[in-house]
């Protein structure tokens, strides 16, 4: 995704933690620059995220519950959305911050316009709204050290390896990067705990050979170990 792209970034704080907001900005630069900050909630009720919104220059949106629904501020988000892809038209990339599946039927609308479609959610989110995204970032954002299915990664690799591998064996591992994007938007290094793939694929060098060519070796291959099927 460019980092050029202009993100309008919508917040559920009745659904989402503000524990998780210095995750969300530290990713976000990598998607592309933030020009609208908007957090959702009934503010008139104590937030924890009144002492954070002035930290991180957001507009809180004040949702009034006239009702019992717990959607209220699914449905205000949902509308200026809206207003963000078809009446600002600014705007390359939307950010959803929730866990909540309620928004996967927005988050479909974005993607079919050609807009980029940035989800953030914990890991309970539902796969309709994780698979509706252009890329789903899971919070909190993994590190290094934590746990997470690496049989599965591994498999996960060497497969993307073989689908694109040139004839001499060795992939891209830009390629491999968008590849895996564009099969499952989870697909991502930061929920494997790297900040790209090629750091993630040098953990594990009884699986891949690196080899880096190109001007100042800026390009990354990799291909399979030879004892590997």
């Amino acid at each position: 995704m460019s980092t050029d792209n202009k993100i309008a970034l919508f917040i559920d704080c009745e659904n989402i933690s503000c524990d998780y907001l210095d995750d969300i900005f530290n990713e976000l630069p990598s998607h592309g620059k933030v020009i609208s900050k908007r957090a959702y909630a009934n503010w008139s009720k104590q937030n924890k995220y009144h002492d954070k919104l002035n930290d991180f220059g957001i507009k809180a949106v004040h949702v009034q519950q006239n009702t019992n629904s717990k959607n209220a501020s699914d449905m205000e988000i949902a509308i200026d959305v809206m207003k963000a892809i078809c009446e600002e038209k600014i705007v390359d990339a939307i950010a959803i911050v929730s866990s909540d599946s309620d928004f996967t039927s927005i988050a479909q609308t974005v993607t079919s316009r050609g807009i980029k479609m940035i989800g953030f959610g914990e890991k309970k989110t539902n796969i309709s709204f994780r698979n509706a995204c252009s890329v789903f970032i899971e919070l909190p954002i993994k590190k290094e050290s934590d746990d997470y299915d690496e049989k599965f990664l591994i498999g996960t690799l060497k497969d993307a390896i073989v689908s694109i591998k040139k004839d001499d064996g060795f992939a891209y591992v830009a390629r491999i990067g968008t590849y895996l994007k564009n099969k499952n938007p989870n697909y991502i290094s930061k929920n494997y705990g790297g900040n790209s793939w090629g750091d993630i694929l040098k953990k594990y060098p009884e699986h891949f050979q690196i080899m880096h060519r190109g001007k100042n070796n800026a390009e990354l291959r990799v291909k399979l170990k030879e004892f590997d099927d």
